[in-house]
């Protein structure tokens, strides 16, 4: 289980297979890319969402420790939710 310093939450850790079959998109290959480049690249893209956009800027600004760590828990909450959706369509 991985803990967040500044929360009770406890989550278990994300497997390398567990993101097996997810991929990002191009804007966002490291390939020679800062973080910067990378945020600046998906703020422009006209398909990015309000809401990432703005979560991104707003990351931005943070401690990148606890962003990092605020990120993870965030994934595997909605990792879990789709879970259960695509165990309860089957």
């Amino acid at each position: 289980m991985i803990t967040s310093p500044h929360s009770t939450i406890e989550r278990p850790a994300l497997s390398p297979s567990a993101l097996a079959d997810r991929t990002a998109p191009s804007y966002c290959t490291r390939s020679h890319s800062s973080a910067l480049d990378l945020a600046g690249r998906l703020i422009c893209e006209p398909d990015c969402s309000g809401w990432l956009r703005g979560a991104v800027i707003r990351a931005l600004g943070r401690d990148p420790v606890d962003a990092v760590a605020d990120a993870e828990i965030l994934l595997s909450i909605l990792s879990a939710r789709l879970e259960e959706i695509q165990g309860g369509a089957k």
